[in-house]
């Protein structure tokens, strides 16, 4: 038999129990697992169901044999981080993985050849209850264990995802668990819409091969499982009863129209009601101002004429004081002459002019013994960082202590003032001497951070700049090559690195490669034209000679190396697979023949013995063998080809920015506080030290001249002291008082007449524009009275009403009333847009005649209009329209009387004749000389009993009077007439809900027949087990969309199907034939089986796996049984030997009889 279908190749786990790295080929063979338990067999079959189910754990159900019973089973994380329980009571586990990146994933080959591939990533950690979950497919590659490997670590999916976008075919991953089974369902169904799996049924049925139980139930099995759906066409019933409904709806539509004309109505006549209140308003609001402008115009006349009156009074005021001030001068000048003409006037100027120049004397030496009070003070004061040395904190407060003792600042009063001598002075100097030694630690200190934090500034400005340039997919080119490149661009020539013109095709070897390449051969230059394209020879040479001049200028621009095309060839044979050159890809030929000339016979290794073995030879970290020597490679900073690459190390390199960053704020907010503290100690130290020596000598020649000064003042005391000195002395004070009093009264006088002069000119400036304001007022209020909403006594009303309530405070008023108006004119405007909105909506609902013409009436016309459609609509339409209803219902009934019988009739006869088609293909195919039939039975409901009783009586509707006329009382056509109006259609519109199910068995040599329902009761287990194999055959026949070609072949899509503990309970002979028809169907089996089935098992299969678990480890052992093993095997079968069974048959005859 020739199957043509979709063949499992391999099953991948990574990390999956305790699969470390393995590949379970099955190229496209009958598998046998099988191993003790607790091995890991199911454990297989377990990641297969995953991958079908899109990780969906609300639909696995996996084997719970490896717990304890009493533990909480199996699930994806206990699988992805390896957790086991053991066996043997004792409860102990194997150690688990605290972190894992798992995956687990099939590959398919179609009949042409090609592969597929989808599976499942997982990354799970011990400390946290949930997972990640990932989804992907690839079309076109056979995806293996190593493919989830770099440098025997696990990848994780995002290095993982970009892999797989580099690899040839079609990449996808999937978002959610339901488009992944969508996608690897397309995959894995053959050409053609009749041959597309549906997700669903296939877990379905793959589930009930895991989960396969004898079932008690045969019915449900066939009716989910083997017989379609047909639903009845009632077409013409339905067009009836939405005629019937849309009559209704005719009737609901009318009712709803009416509530909607109502509803515009309402709005409307908002619409109005608002719309007069809102004039209403306006105009109060007008007419407040105008009343506040009057009364405003009224105030201001009163203002003038009585500024005029004071502004005449000013003036008279201002003449009077002139005189009189011109009186008291002349007084006041001759009792100053009187007073300076005397003897003890001299002399008392004489006294005033030494004492002048003492205090002079005094102001500097002052300040100087204050500037150094003030530095002293500071130093007290400035707060010690938790940042200084603790010893370096310990000396400096020593000293600042010392010196607080010397100043004692905070002991002082008015008769006890620093410095009290000569001798605390010096003591003060001293103490603040002491500060040099702990000053120079923290100054250190402070040198020390200042460089740290210099060094981080410009760690972070690289890093930052490296960042951003990779992040956007660009290569971090050295300072060298950058300049070389602006140097020919500001002459119009272009120059493009070779590591923006190619890139490695395999991500872990991108390290090893460039580290190979070295800096300048990674940046060399090529000179290209716009199209990229190398550049013709004489711009070649101008860009050389640019080159050359300026790299004698700029001896630093000779490590840049530029490409001379015209010697550039292309390596004498194609890279071999496993070179270096082969994973070079560049649409530049002289890029990729340049970089694989570089790269050509390189070889990629793993191992040092490979990599000594080696002409010339990388490793994936970049170790080196080249001319006869190992080597660790070329120093790069970053990785430069390929823009993903690029943009990947982006990201790594965010972290050490985040870091640096970190650190840096950490030196910079500790140099902070410690250098100021720094600065202040040494400004105030230095300042104090260099005054020492003038402050101690200004101290006690201050104390002199404070001794000098007092004895002036105390001579001229006793001058101004003599008894004719005194009077002349108080009347040149009076004089000189009423002179300046004089002054003051006329300087007010003046001042308020200026006042009121500009007073008066502002209130002739202002009455003419208050005047315009008036007459714009009142032409605003005429303009509002012209409006089509105005009515004058809902005005003044509202101006009334406004008035009363705030005492006529016009300037409230006219706000009030102004907000009132545009509050009404937005609700007018709301109704408005609500009954505008109510009506569209009703003419695109409900088409009137009149809709264009009613969508552009005024409101206030519109609102008549509308009020007659209400009128019309409840009076006449719904009454109507009810009356049709009812007619319309009858003739509906009529119809479903007239029809249904024959369409459940003959989906009816349907179900036979797929019965007989099943039956036909299972003909051939037989279970130890048994061959399988199915059946089916009236169900015993009566309701549905009554129904078919009805539709299956002769039809003789063409007879009047016959079965489908209304005098029939037949109870089926009452409940078909109810179920119908009811809108209950799905209740009798599925055939098989009519009927209850059977296989029936039946011997090939006997003859003998039995029910399958009767074998579940009394069978052996081969007995119940084999029918529902027939049936689940069919099933996955049917989940795959399987096509029998007779007995030459199966063609279609994926055929896989996966049992576990499979045929425990079936003999040798029952499990060969259920092995031989499932492989006749065209299905791929994997089954899990204990070591003690594998006897009967194993003649049957193509290959044995035995999974032998060792501790924490599991090791898989492949083996096929030869041809002598299997008739070995198979040399008891009575079937195939039935010469065995003669030796007994002499005495069966002689007990039972031939």
């Amino acid at each position: 038999m020739k199957i043509i279908t979709h063949r499992l190749m391999r099953i991948s786990l990574v990390n999956w129990y305790l699969f470390e790295s393995d590949d379970l080929d099955i190229n496209g063979e009958s598998i046998m697992l099988t191993g003790s338990n607790g091995a890991g067999k199911s454990t297989i079959l377990d990641a297969i169901q995953t991958i079908l189910a899109g990780a969906d754990e609300n639909k696995l159900m996996y084997n719970a044999a490896s717990s304890d019973g009493r533990g909480s089973g199996r699930s994806i994380r206990s699988y992805a981080l390896g957790e086991v329980t053991e066996d043997s009571g004792s409860n102990e586990k194997c150690e688990p993985r605290q972190v894992a990146n798992t995956y687990i994933s099939l590959c398919f080959q179609k009949p042409n050849g090609a592969y597929y591939s989808f599976g499942c990533a997982f990354y799970a950690r011990q400390d946290r209850s949930s997972i990640d979950k990932y989804l992907f497919l690839i079309d076109g590659y056979a995806l293996s264990a190593s493919d989830f490997l770099q440098d025997q670590s696990v990848l994780p999916f995002k290095d993982f995802q970009q892999r797989l976008a580099s690899m040839p075919g079609k990449a996808t991953v999937s978002a959610t668990s339901t488009e992944f089974r969508d996608q690897a369902c397309v995959m894995m169904s053959a050409m053609g819409a009749h041959a597309a799996i549906s997700p669903d049924v296939l877990f379905r049925t793959i589930s009930q091969g895991l989960r396969f139980q004898p079932q008690k139930n045969v019915t449900e099995f066939i009716r989910n499982h083997i017989l379609p759906s047909k639903n009845i066409d009632v077409v013409r019933i339905e067009n009836d009863y939405r005629q019937y409904k849309d009559i209704l709806k005719d009737i609901q539509n009318a009712k709803d129209r009416l509530v909607r004309f109502n509803a515009i109505i309402k709005h409307f006549d908002a619409y109005k009601s608002h719309s007069i209140k809102s004039v209403a308003c306006e105009w109060a609001s007008r007419e407040a101002q105008v009343c506040k402008a009057d009364l405003r115009l009224e105030s201001l006349e009163e203002q003038r004429d009585t500024t005029v009156t004071e502004q005449r009074h000013e003036d008279t005021q201002c003449a009077e004081l002139e005189d009189k001030l011109t009186k008291l001068a002349s007084t006041r000048d001759q009792a100053l002459t009187d007073k300076n003409d005397s003897d003890l006037a001299a002399k008392i100027a004489l006294y005033r002019e030494r004492l002048d120049r003492v205090n002079t004397d005094i102001k500097p030496l002052t300040t100087i013994l204050n500037e150094c009070r003030r530095s002293l003070s500071a130093i007290e004061a400035i707060p010690l960082s938790n940042g200084i040395d603790a010893a370096n904190r310990t000396e400096l407060q020593t000293v600042i202590n010392d010196i607080q003792a010397c100043t004692a600042f905070a002991k002082e009063d008015v008769f006890n003032t620093w410095p009290q001598s000569k001798a605390t002075l010096k003591h003060t100097f001293a103490a603040v001497e002491k500060l040099a030694t702990p000053l120079t630690s923290l100054t250190q200190r402070v040198s020390d951070l200042d460089r740290k934090n210099s060094e981080y500034q410009s760690t972070i400005q690289y890093l930052t700049d490296v960042h951003k340039t990779l992040k956007a997919g660009q290569a971090s080119l050295k300072p060298q090559t950058q300049a070389v490149i602006q140097l020919l661009k500001a002459h119009d020539i272009q120059a493009s690195p070779v590591c923006d013109m190619a890139e490695i095709s395999y991500g872990e070897w991108q390290e090893g490669v460039e580290r190979f390449l070295g800096v300048w051969n990674r940046e060399a230059l090529l000179i290209v034209n716009p199209d990229g394209e190398p550049v013709d020879t004489p711009t070649l040479e101008r860009a050389l000679a640019i080159y050359r001049r300026e790299k004698n200028t700029n001896p630093r621009l000779r490590a840049v190396k530029l490409l001379n095309p015209g010697k550039i060839r292309a390596p004498k044979n194609t890279p071999k697979s496993g070179t270096a050159a082969a994973l070079i890809e560049s649409d530049n030929v002289v890029v990729r023949n340049y970089l694989q000339g570089l790269l050509y016979d390189v070889e990629l290794v793993n191992t040092e013995g490979e990599l000594r073995q080696c002409h010339r030879g990388i490793t994936k970290d970049g170790m080196t063998a080249a001319n006869g020597t190992i080597s660790g490679g070329n120093t790069i900073e970053f990785i430069l080809f390929g823009q993903a690459a690029r943009q990947s190390q982006a990201e790594k390199l965010h972290q050490d920015l985040v870091n640096t960053l970190q650190e840096h704020t950490k030196v910079k907010d500790l140099l902070g506080p410690l250098k100021d503290i720094s600065n202040e100690l040494s400004r105030h130290k230095t300042e104090l030290l260099k005054q020492q020596d003038q402050t101690i000598a200004s101290f006690s020649t201050l104390q002199q001249l404070k001794k000098d000064a007092q004895h002036f003042q105390d001579l001229i005391k006793e001058l101004e002291a003599d008894d004719s000195f005194a009077a002349l002395e108080r009347r040149f004070i009076a004089a000189d008082k009423a002179c300046t009093e004089c002054r003051s009264a006329m300087a007010t006088a003046q001042q308020r007449r200026g006042e009121l002069r500009m007073q008066l000119q502002e209130i002739e400036r202002s009455i003419p524009p208050l005047k315009d304001e008036i007459g714009k007022a009142a032409t605003a209020r005429a303009t509002i009275e012209s409006q089509p909403f105005f009515d004058q006594q809902a005005s003044s009303a509202m101006f009334e009403q406004l008035a009363e309530k705030y005492n006529e405070d016009f300037d409230t008023i006219q706000n009030d009333a102004f907000a009132k108006a545009r509050n009404q004119e937005r609700k007018a405007t709301e109704a408005k847009e609500n009954a505008n909105l109510e009506l569209s909506e009703l003419v695109h609902r409900h088409d009137l005649e009149d809709k264009t013409e009613l969508v552009a009436l005024p409101p206030l016309d519109a609102l008549s209009r509308c009020r007659e459609y209400a009128d019309a609509i409840e009076k006449s339409e719904i009454a109507v329209h009810e009356h049709i209803a009812a007619e319309t219902r009858e003739m509906m009934i009529q119809h479903f009387r007239s029809e249904i019988a024959s369409k459940l009739k003959d989906n009816m006869t349907g179900l036979q004749g797929t019965f007989d088609t099943l039956n036909s293909a299972l003909t051939h195919l037989h279970f130890n000389n048994t061959r399988f039939k199915f059946t089916s039975q009236l169900v015993e409901i009566d309701t549905l009993k009554d129904v078919y009783a009805y539709v299956t009586l002769p039809d003789e509707s063409h007879i009047p009077g016959g079965l489908f006329d209304d005098a029939q009382d037949h109870p089926g056509l009452t409940i078909i007439e109810e179920v119908i109006t009811d809108g209950r259609l799905h209740e009798i519109a599925d055939y098989r809900n009519f009927f209850s199910f059977d296989i029936q068995t039946i011997d090939t040599e006997t003859g003998a027949k039995r029910r399958f329902s009767d074998l579940l009761k009394t069978g052996s287990g081969g007995e119940q087990q084999s029918p529902f194999y027939v049936a689940l055959g069919a099933s996955f026949m049917n989940a795959y969309k399987l096509r029998k070609q007779g007995d030459s072949g199966v063609i279609g899509g994926a055929s896989l199907a996966i049992f576990d503990e499979a045929m425990s309970k079936m003999d040798s002979v029952n499990t060969a034939a259920a092995l031989q028809f499932f492989q006749s169907l065209g299905l791929q089996i994997i089954l899990a089986a204990p070591p003690e089935a594998s006897v009967k098992i194993a003649p049957h299969i193509d290959r044995t796996i035995t999974v032998i678990r060792a501790n924490s480890q599991v090791f898989l052992d492949n083996h096929r049984h030869t041809d002598a093993a299997k008739l070995l095997l198979e040399s008891d079968n009575p079937i195939i030997h039935p010469e065995l069974a003669n030796t007994f048959m002499a005495a069966v005859e002689q007990e039972f009889g031939r």
